[in-house]
């Protein structure tokens, strides 16, 4: 047999092999909206046609049929099932393209399926495009893998969860990976960042000043973190501060306990001396 008839042969192996696949998903899928949900056969076909449309635009199928399943567990009403799945399609839709755009340009990656669903999933988070095209041209002139950009930008979504604005965290991290600092680094003061804000120890542009600051001047990531923790309250952060006052208030009150037992002292001694 022909060698390009092996090449052919192995094609519509793998053809049918993913055919099969999405097809057993479909029917499952089917099932389960037929025996959990009363939706109607117009409603089930509906949700069937949004899976289909997605895995031939090379989508994967298995997230959304996963949000299926969570929709049914919670008894979700069609309109709201329908609502959750078109969002994740588009996010992942979009995050196709964006990730796409990358390796064009010339990204390396190792996991392109796990930095799509986990693009997708920030996206819906409220990270913008233009913020991740941003950090995305800076990181390729670094050589960071895809697989290290999307976690990055991971950083951007979390801060703004603590209400540290996006675009100090935007400021920070294209100076960090111009800098030179790796994924893991950025993540070290990114995490530093959420605990501070917890803490409301520092304001955002006292927090950003800090970090702008010692990425200027090459200090290590340990040592920004050391700034920043002695700057919201000599090193101490949470309950440490509040133990540390707690401490301070009661040397306060056996002090004062100590002083006016002394008092009381020397006066009995005077009055025992005038006698």
């Amino acid at each position: 047999m022909r060698p390009y008839r092996w090449l052919w042969i192995f094609v519509l192996v793998v053809f049918s092999v993913g055919y099969s696949s999405a097809e057993n998903q479909m029917n499952q899928i089917k099932q389960l909206l037929g025996s959990k949900t009363d939706f109607t056969e117009k409603q089930v076909e509906n949700i069937l046609d949004l899976l289909e449309k997605s895995d031939i635009g090379g989508l994967p199928v298995e997230i959304l049929t996963n949000r299926i399943k969570e929709g049914v567990a919670r008894k979700s009403d069609f309109p709201t099932l329908l609502e959750v799945l078109t969002k994740k399609v588009d996010s992942l839709k979009q995050a196709k393209e964006l990730i796409y755009e990358c390796l064009n340009k010339g990204f390396s990656v190792k996991d392109i399926k796990y930095s799509q669903q986990l693009l997708a999933e920030l996206l819906e988070r409220d990270l913008s495009s233009d913020d991740f095209r941003i950090i995305a041209n800076l990181a390729l002139l670094q050589n960071m893998k895809l697989d290290e950009l999307v976690p990055v930008c991971e950083v951007l979504v979390r801060n703004k969860e603590e209400n540290f604005p996006v675009e100090y965290s935007r400021e920070i991290v294209s100076l960090a990976i111009v800098k030179g600092l790796d994924r893991k680094a950025i993540e070290y003061i990114s995490e530093t960042i959420q605990e501070v804000m917890r803490d409301n120890a520092l304001k955002p542009d006292e927090i950003k000043d800090i970090i702008l600051g010692g990425l200027n001047k090459h200090r290590s990531v340990r040592k920004i973190q050391e700034a920043i923790r002695e700057t919201a309250g000599g090193g101490k952060t949470g309950l440490e501060k509040s133990a540390v006052r707690r401490g301070a208030e009661t040397r306060g009150e056996i002090k004062d306990e100590l002083k006016q037992r002394g008092t009381e002292e020397r006066q009995k001694w005077e009055e025992n001396r005038g006698r």
